[in-house]
C-alpha cells in the first residue's frame, strides 16, 4: 500500500474503478464490512501501529507518513480502534519491538476482505 499516506479518496477510487461511488462503496462493505473510508483507517493504524513499535519516529511523524492530516486527528483515530494513545502503545510496544500484529477488527474479516484489498491495492498502483 505505497499511498497509504497520501490522502484518498472515495471520488479517486471510484474514478479509477469506473463505478459511482456509493456503489463502490456498498459494494466494499458487502464484502468486507467496513466503508471504504473506514478500512483504509484501519490499514493506517496497522501501519502506524509497526511504526510506532520500531521506536525510530515520533508520533508527528507517524501521523503524516500514515497519511492523517493532524497528529490530534491521528491521536483521536488511534485512542477509538485500539483503545490506547499511541503514547501509550510506543511504551507498551518498547519491549516488544517487531512482533506487531494485525489488529482484530482486520483479521475478522481478512477471508472476505481479500479480494476488496486486491481491488484497492490495483487501484492505489493507478493512483499518480
Amino acid at each position: 500500500w505505497d499511498h497509504l499516506g497520501e490522502s484518498i479518496t472515495r471520488e479517486q477510487l471510484s474514478g479509477l474503478a469506473h463505478l459511482n461511488k456509493d456503489y463502490l462503496n456498498r459494494l466494499f462493505k458487502r464484502y468486507t464490512g467496513y466503508a471504504i473510508i473506514q478500512y483504509i483507517q484501519l490499514c493506517r493504524i496497522d501501519r502506524a501501529k509497526r511504526l510506532l513499535s520500531e521506536g525510530q519516529k515520533s508520533i508527528t511523524e507517524v501521523s503524516i507518513e500514515c497519511g492523517f492530516n493532524s497528529p490530534a486527528y491521528f491521536t483521536k483515530i488511534f485512542l477509538r480502534l485500539t483503545g490506547v494513545s499511541p503514547k501509550q502503545y510506543m511504551a507498551e510496544t518498547a519491549g516488544k519491538r517487531n512482533r506487531t500484529r494485525h489488529s482484530p477488527a482486520l483479521r475478522k474479516r481478512a477471508g472476505h476482505a481479500a479480494s476488496c484489498f486486491f481491488f484497492l491495492n490495483c487501484i492505489f498502483r493507478k493512483i499518480p
